[in-house]
């Protein structure tokens, strides 16, 4: 039973990280009131809303204009549920949390830089800030840890001012090993 919880609450996060990325790359306001048909842009039903199934009951095309829906969004929406119960099964309770947020902020990075080579700031700031600091709460400081932290910011602050990178990309690659 908590799996099929934990695979919906995966898939539906899953659906609003793409949707917040999709809007993103898009200059679209995050506040408008709903989702919407990126062909004919018509107000979605909520029974088009629900993650995965509303895919396959509009039969991959949209209920208004007949475009055809790409299935990109379904597919992030079945791994994003798969993602949080292979978690949820296997780590505990506190790492399921840090590991399944971590995913989802490197899922909202990875769709906005695919297509803009960039990423939001405020995203990447902001969750660079939050994996920081539980990554103190949850593991012991060490010098021998500090050490290699500082070398690894080091090589990757080089290959960012040789413009090997970005500062995105530095940023990630620290949250990602530490």
């Amino acid at each position: 039973m908590y799996d099929v919880l934990i695979f919906l609450l995966g898939s539906v996060l899953s659906s609003f990280i793409v949707c917040y990325s999709w809007r993103y790359v898009n200059n679209i306001s995050q506040l408008q009131r709903r989702s919407f048909c990126e062909h004919c842009h018509h107000p979605l039903k909520a029974w088009q809303l629900i993650p995965i199934l509303g895919f396959f009951l509009q039969k991959g095309r949209c209920f208004f204009c007949t475009s055809r829906i790409s299935p990109l969004s379904t597919i992030i929406e079945l791994l994003g549920g798969s993602l949080a119960v292979f978690c949820y099964s296997n780590y505990s309770r506190p790492y399921f949390f840090v590991l399944f947020s971590f995913i989802m902020w490197s899922l909202c990075l990875g769709l906005q830089d695919y297509k803009l080579y960039a990423a939001s700031s405020n995203i990447l700031y902001l969750g660079f800030l939050i994996f920081s600091a539980l990554n103190i709460i949850f593991f012991e400081f060490s010098f021998s840890y500090f050490f290699q932290f500082s070398l690894l910011l080091s090589v990757l602050v080089y290959f960012s001012i040789k413009k090997m990178f970005g500062w995105a990309d530095v940023l990630y690659i620290i949250m990602l090993l530490s």
